[in-house]
């Protein structure tokens, strides 16, 4: 029988990493440190997907169903909040009736089903696409077919990286967020990674796991300073990724401070949601403060935005402890 995967310090120390890479993603320091620093961090939303595949082995139905009830919850709550927030920014620029014909109509429906996309708010594409991952999963584990569903996770990871490669080369960004090469895949290498692989890992040395690690952050920073007409990152975050998550379930004992712990396992997903509106708010008060001209403000600017998304997350994390709220949620 499968058995419940116990929490593991070290992946919530990874996702504290990845939220914060997520951040600086969109929210880029300036000229090659931005571009290394990007490439560094592109390891953070795959490795989401496998935790999350990695926690759902020995799951029944039941508790799949309730994950995916749980991940449409919070997408509703980051859509309204990313709706209010860009809406508020129209009314206030003028153009209102510019921004509903633009972001809302057939189109946008297709782009959202299909490829997780919200216009408005492109970053909301994960929760989209966590969602339908969960509802395939669903079906999979109602019907008891998850071993066999894993055996095309390779296939789906490599079509994933071309589909990718060749739609970020041909600077078609917004269509290559689909579900089922994009999430899926990386969901059920976490699944595949527990039930065949964890224990294999104890004879292997950290050192040597390190290496596809650097190999992996090398071809993305190379695809990202080099100006190439082949865009080839998410080759890296192919290699990358997986290793990452490695060093993370083979070191599942290490002793994690409780501010990095509570911050990737409570507060990781508030991050992911808000970083935008805070950065966006903050470029506002910089600009008003007569400080948006200074070279220093680009360097500062991104490590404020994750300051400021701390203090705003931990304050959601507080007022989601409320049992009413929790109860909307779980």
């Amino acid at each position: 029988d499968r058995k419940m995967t116990k929490r593991n310090e070290c992946l919530n120390l990874l996702k504290c990493a990845a939220c914060f890479g997520v951040v600086f993603i969109h929210v880029p320091f300036p000229g090659y440190l931005g571009d290394v620093i990007k490439s560094l961090s592109m390891f953070a939303v795959p490795l989401f997907y496998m935790i999350a595949g990695y926690y759902s082995y020995g799951c029944d139905y039941e508790k799949i169903k309730r994950r995916f009830i749980k991940i449409c919850k919070i997408f509703v709550f980051g859509y309204v909040l990313h709706f209010a927030f860009y809406l508020l920014m129209a009314v206030s620029e003028g153009t209102t009736r510019e921004w509903f014909s633009e972001n809302f109509g057939l189109k946008s429906i297709v782009l959202f089903f299909v490829f997780c996309i919200v216009k408005f708010s492109v970053p909301l594409w994960y929760l989209i696409a966590m969602a339908e991952t969960y509802l395939f999963w669903m079906i999979v584990t109602k019907t008891g077919k998850q071993d066999k569903a894993v055996r095309f996770t390779y296939v789906l990871l490599l079509a994933g990286a071309v589909l990718t490669t060749v739609l970020l080369s041909k600077e078609i960004n917004n269509y290559s967020y689909i579900f089922i090469f994009r999430a899926l895949p990386w969901f059920m290498l976490g699944y595949l990674f527990k039930s065949k692989y964890e224990a294999a890992l104890k004879g292997i040395s950290n050192v040597f796991i390190l290496i596809p690690v650097i190999i992996g952050w090398l071809i993305s920073t190379s695809s990202n300073i080099l100006d190439l007409p082949v865009k080839y990152h998410y080759v890296g975050v192919l290699v990358t990724a997986p290793a990452i998550f490695l060093i993370g379930i083979k070191n599942s004992g290490i002793s994690t401070p409780k501010s990095i712990s509570y911050i990737g396992d409570k507060l990781s997903l508030f991050i992911y949601i808000i970083h935008l509106p805070v950065s966006l708010i903050l470029i506002f008060v910089e600009s008003h403060m007569g400080i948006n001209d200074d070279s220093v403000i680009l360097y500062i600017h991104p490590l404020l935005t994750l300051v400021v998304t701390i203090i705003g997350s931990a304050m959601l994390e507080l007022i989601f402890r409320n049992e009413k709220l929790r109860k909307l949620i779980y």
